[in-house]
């Protein structure tokens, strides 16, 4: 097929999918509006900076709860009962990479497990015993959630509690009980301890990975990309990276869980990554999940071509390299993704993070760097949309076609999607049909939490001032607008 012409048919599907239930621009308004079609589509051009833009947008409002919420980035995230949970994290912003001052501080790591009822604005956090702070409180890990079950391993973290700077990487995996946490951090940690709502507690160096991402996919589990950081802080030097995809599952051998059934897809060159961000896919045609993103190539850069991954629910793992590539926001951020049960297609916008390419608001283009300086703090939104085979197609949303976001964030935060729009039995994807069906014009699809906030697209001292950086300690509300046609 003609590239040319699959953009076109990605670009369409993607806009009409997103825009076909749009009410009117006055939401009490008798009549719908009328459905987008694809000849109107094609009536849609590309902006005067030469790419193509957002035809709807998102706005983000910041959100006041009434109660306590922690700053935090590279946190673990789960939700349970209407609840939401974080673990471990860090506490700042970047680490910078002059040692100046020296990173990775223990002080700055997150010793606390929060719970959040956003519904009741109520929360409540408690400190993790000595025992467990190690593993609970690491940067960086990797995780997932399946019902209430809450996995975690790895992570960057103290070899033991009395280190005063992080130096090792975790070697161990947790299956934890939600609901017991729950509990656990409500009463203060004066009921049952800690460690009674861990089912499954393991040690391996198959898991002994930081800035990886975790799957779970029937019995078996995936940890993709990463690397093995066994030491402290210094810039410039690099842990071992897995290049790999590497499978388990869960297995008791004379009594004890084990890390069993273990074997690797690696690949040096294209799944040499790192702090990328691993979107689920929507299960059919061999299509499981796309790695976006990632670093650092050989000119310490990131990666700009997804990995299509097929064959995880055969435990079997294969790749595909995507021939697009991909211009903004390659580095772990908060993201949201859509699909539909009639289209084999992913849709996913990237909520800032670190960038390839930025938005210049002195020249009002889309540039690479910052003024010379690679991998900026990204100030946009970029939606990508990909079938798992062809490849992808990108649109930014910049001015005019839509608004900046509020600061250059996004980076290691969490987007939490509204419940009701979330697709059934996948979890941490949206319903574009649940979307499509809803009848507001402004939809209120989640939310944005923690990350990285940078005064400005480069942190550390620039040839202007000191750029400083912090942990986010703004809620944001994330709405997708449709706007009148």
């Amino acid at each position: 097929m003609n590239r040319s012409v699959l953009n076109n048919l990605l670009f369409i599907v993607f806009i009409g999918l997103l825009c076909q239930c749009n009410t009117p621009a006055k939401e009490t308004a008798a009549k719908p509006k009328p459905r987008l079609d694809a000849l109107q589509l094609k009536s849609v051009k590309p902006s005067s900076l030469g790419i193509d833009t957002m035809p709807l947008y998102y706005t983000f409002e910041p959100l006041q709860l009434n109660c306590p919420i922690p700053a935090l980035q590279s946190f673990v995230f789960a939700h349970a009962n209407g609840y939401w949970i974080f673990i471990g994290g860090e506490k700042k912003g970047f680490h910078g990479t002059d040692n100046d001052p020296p990173p990775f501080k223990a002080k700055v790591a997150n010793d606390s497990i929060w719970v959040i009822d956003p519904g009741g604005q109520h929360s409540w956090s408690t400190v993790v015993p000595s025992s467990l702070s190690m593993v609970l409180s690491a940067t960086n890990a990797a995780y997932t959630q399946n019902g209430q079950s809450l996995y975690i391993c790895g992570g960057y973290t103290r070899s033991d509690p009395d280190a005063p700077n992080f130096n090792t990487t975790s070697n161990t995996f947790l299956e934890i009980n939600l609901s017991a946490l729950i509990g656990y951090v409500q009463t203060g940690g004066n009921g049952n301890p800690l460690s009674s709502v861990i089912t499954k507690q393991i040690q391996s160096p198959y898991v002994q990975v930081t800035g990886g991402a975790l799957m779970q996919v029937g019995s078996y589990f995936y940890l993709i990309g990463g690397q093995n950081y066994n030491a402290e802080y210094n810039a410039g030097t690099t842990g071992d990276y897995t290049n790999a995809i590497r499978r388990f599952s869960l297995q008791q051998q004379g009594g004890n869980w084990v890390i069993a059934d273990t074997a690797s897809l690696i690949d040096p060159v294209n799944l040499h990554r790192r702090d990328m961000n691993v979107v689920p896919g929507p299960g059919s045609n061999n299509f499981d999940a796309v790695l976006y993103g990632g670093v650092f190539t050989k000119n310490d850069l990131a990666y700009r071509n997804a990995v299509f991954i097929g064959g995880l629910t055969t435990g079997n793992p294969t790749i595909s390299i995507d021939s697009t590539e991909q211009m903004a926001n390659q580095y772990t951020c908060a993201f949201a993704t859509y699909a539909t049960s009639a289209y084999s297609l992913v849709f996913t916008s990237f909520f800032g993070g670190i960038s390839y390419e930025i938005y210049n608001k002195d020249s009002g283009r889309i540039v690479v760097g910052d003024q010379g300086v690679p991998m900026p703090f990204s100030n946009i939104v970029s939606t990508v949309v990909s079938d798992g085979v062809h490849g992808s197609y990108e649109l930014l949303q910049v001015p005019p076609a839509g608004p900046l976001l509020p600061g250059y964030i996004g980076a290691n935060a969490c987007f939490i999607p509204v419940p009701a729009f979330e697709m059934q039995n996948r979890a941490g994807l949206l319903d574009l049909d649940k979307i499509n069906s809803d009848t507001t014009y402004k939809c209120h699809i989640g939310y944005l939490f923690g990350g990285i906030v940078s005064d400005g697209p480069t942190s550390g001292t620039t040839p202007d001032k000191y750029v400083p950086t912090y942990a986010n300690p703004v809620l944001y509300k994330v709405y997708l607008n449709f706007p009148p046609m």
